[in-house]
């Protein structure tokens, strides 16, 4: 049941109603995020959902939203700090 919501369709317009700065600001680093990687890493075609996925929680992490449901340590796998 929680896969059914998502930044688009649930969770963008409750904080716009609070604070459509953050919103705003979450909005455009989350499509960013995702359009970045498309699919391919250089020219070679490879899945990018976890790490497009993993920039997106971190920015809503920093941003102060956390996913209780979101493994957190996949972001340390993902986005090493090397």
């Amino acid at each position: 049941m929680l896969d059914a919501y998502n930044w688009e369709d649930h969770a963008r317009s409750v904080l716009h109603r609070y604070d459509s700065k953050a919103a705003t600001c979450i909005d455009r680093q989350s499509e960013f995020a995702f359009e970045m990687t498309n699919g391919h890493y250089g020219k070679e075609s490879v899945k990018t959902i976890e790490l497009r996925n993993s920039i997106v929680k971190y920015l809503m992490n920093i941003h102060g939203i956390v996913d209780k449901y979101f493994s957190y340590d996949k972001i340390n796998k993902v986005l090493h700090r090397d």
